[in-house]
């Protein structure tokens, strides 16, 4: 069903525009719910668990293990679906009055693809992917919408995800970082200071270093001197919280 659904919102007739919507809401308010209820994954225990030696299982360990998989299977078609959607909403958005409705979809997804970053390594790679693509064809980076309800809590969950130590996804999500912020590098240092209060460091550190932190990005205007400072704010911060 859920990859019957991706085939019809992929088409580029415009007479699926109208079932674009209920699918939406079929989406956000039936698939998710459940699909979130039994997938708990996470990048660390990915990771973990590619150490682990292997063993021989019981017919329930199997069992358990070929049900996880099959789960893991229709949560990666949901999101497949869900990229399709943002695709074609998005296109709506470049017009030069959505609807509400339009954006109160578009705005939904988006949460939903948020909230799952960091679940899964490769499913976040695949947003990222999918962010950029969209920024490359309809400018999302630039977009008020994005700026005003977007812009803030994706850069910190990206920024925490690189601060737990993702090395895997390092490339992928520095760029991402870099093509968001980019379009307001004087906001960097407002960025800085909300990810230091989300990571609780006002009760850690002192004020010259929360402020320090807040500049480390001055000048970075290019994408291999962001990612040389991001290097250094990453163990820089590491080496202040602990100390």
């Amino acid at each position: 069903l859920v990859a019957m659904l991706r085939t019809v919102c992929a088409m580029p007739a415009a007479s699926f525009d109208a079932l674009t919507g209920s699918i939406i809401a079929f989406a956000l308010d039936t698939l998710y719910p459940a699909l979130s209820s039994r997938y708990s994954s996470s990048p660390a225990a990915k990771l973990a668990s590619l150490d682990k030696p292997t063993t021989t299982t019981s017919n329930s360990t199997s069992a358990a293990a070929a049900s996880d998989i099959a789960d893991e299977g229709l949560y990666a078609a949901f999101f497949a679906l869900l990229h399709t959607l943002l695709q074609r909403q998005c296109r709506e958005l470049v017009s030069e009055h959505p609807s509400p409705a339009v954006v109160g979809s578009f705005l939904g997804m988006m949460r939903v693809l948020l909230a799952s970053v960091s679940v899964d390594l490769e499913l976040t790679r695949e947003h990222v992917a999918q962010l950029n693509e969209m920024n490359e064809k309809f400018r999302l980076y630039h977009r008020a919408l994005f700026k005003e309800h977007m812009r803030v809590p994706l850069v910190l969950a990206l920024l925490d995800l690189l601060l737990n130590g993702l090395s895997h996804l390092w490339d992928d999500l520095v760029h991402t970082l870099y093509e968001i912020v980019r379009v307001d590098f004087e906001l960097l240092p407002r960025l800085v200071q909300a990810f230091l209060e989300q990571r609780g460091a006002g009760s850690i550190l002192q004020a010259h270093q929360s402020s320090a932190l807040q500049q480390y990005f001055a000048g970075a205007s290019d994408l291999p001197s962001f990612s040389l400072r991001l290097e250094q704010f990453q163990n820089d911060f590491k080496v202040m919280m602990e100390s």
